[in-house]
């Protein structure tokens, strides 16, 4: 992995780098062995675990991964992850784990039985964890990875472990920290995502445009070929298309917001590591758009006059954040829109060089 990749800061993306190849399940033998880590590690995270399958009230858990169990024609199968009360007795949770592999034809049912033969005392709760919302055929009780992410991150606010922080990371940067819902396609959304498909289209051809600029070519390099669409649901349904890029410890966003109230705004967010607000003084002939970010902080996730400072210790980043409505000014012309980004990106680059010396 190249040092500058944005998975080279997270742990887990390092290891899966050379140990996932095509076709295995090294990644999901990994997120169970990492699972089962932060469910010994964290009492709260295992607490939320066992109660989003119904269990409460199970102190001095086994925790045990590739559980050897009998299956018929088979003699030996593992499940993935098991959790049961020291004594044997109560419920116990024999959890299977998927990333993007199938459950084998009666592969739980076969657990269920294999469980009760092996734990006669033990009341066997066969659950699964995968991408999808669908429960599988089989499982008593159903959780997404999406799902795992949220109960890692509330985790993290109360327990000293860094590793349920990377792990959440770890999950979002494998895009299985969203669930993955495709609700019914009817005539109407059919009509709708074609409109929209038409202007992501146009946005696609500006971004490639601004790559004739050879100082933001600099900055977003390829990455201008293929901006990426995000739909965020839990934040009033705002829509974004833009580009990424990471350079070192300075980090930039340009994009277009298509937000709840109606409106659309040009973005521009670069964010440096550390806690750097005292570079506020400094931004110049930039105050004027890094006011107008202010009326939309609620839907640009909270970004404040001031800026943000995210996270703690040596993950802190402080991000500036740039704004410009598409008025009458903007709309219709892509000339503008185009200039308008142009612009903005190489100040805020020149003005965050200021926040590092």
């Amino acid at each position: 992995m190249d040092a500058d990749s944005l998975d080279a800061k997270n742990l887990f993306a390092r290891i899966t780098s050379f140990t996932a190849e095509a076709g295995s399940d090294r990644v999901e033998n990994l997120c169970t062995e990492v699972l089962a880590w932060c469910l010994l590690k964290s009492k709260g995270f295992r607490q939320s675990f066992l109660k989003c399958f119904g269990v409460v009230g199970m102190d001095g858990a086994e925790i045990h991964t590739q559980f050897p169990v009998e299956i018929p024609k088979a003699e030996r199968g593992f499940c993935d992850l098991v959790v049961v009360p020291r004594n044997h007795r109560g419920i116990g949770l024999f959890v299977e784990l998927k990333v993007w592999s199938n459950f084998r034809e009666n592969q739980l049912s076969d657990y269920r039985r294999a469980a009760k033969k092996k734990m006669p005392s033990l009341e066997p709760r066969i659950v699964t964890v995968t991408p999808f919302a669908d429960r599988p055929a089989g499982s008593d009780r159903h959780v997404t990875w999406s799902q795992i992410f949220e109960m890692l991150k509330r985790a993290t606010k109360g327990d000293d472990v860094s590793e349920l922080s990377e792990f959440a990371d770890f999950l979002k940067l494998r895009g299985m920290s969203k669930p993955v819902v495709i609700d019914a396609i009817d005539a109407r959304v059919v009509a709708q995502w074609r409109a929209v498909a038409a202007k992501v289209e146009q946005f696609n051809g500006l971004f490639a445009l601004l790559a004739f600029d050879k100082r933001v070519k600099r900055i977003f390099g390829g990455e201008l070929d293929k901006p990426k669409f995000e739909y965020d649901e839990g934040r009033g349904g705002r829509a974004w298309l833009g580009v990424y890029a990471s350079k070192g410890v300075v980090w930039y966003y340009a994009g277009i917001g298509a937000l709840q109230g109606g409106e659309a705004v040009m973005l521009v967010d670069v964010a440096v590591s550390g806690d750097r607000l005292a570079a506020i003084k400094r931004l110049g002939s930039l105050q004027k758009e890094f006011a107008q970010a202010k009326p939309y902080a609620t839907e640009i996730d909270n970004w404040a006059n001031r800026g943000r400072v995210e996270g703690e210790g040596r993950k802190t980043e402080t991000h500036f954040v740039f704004a410009q409505r598409i008025d009458d000014k903007y709309n219709g012309h892509s000339k503008r829109i185009g200039e308008w980004f142009t612009d903005v990106v190489l100040r805020a680059d020149e003005f965050v060089r200021t926040c590092l010396k």
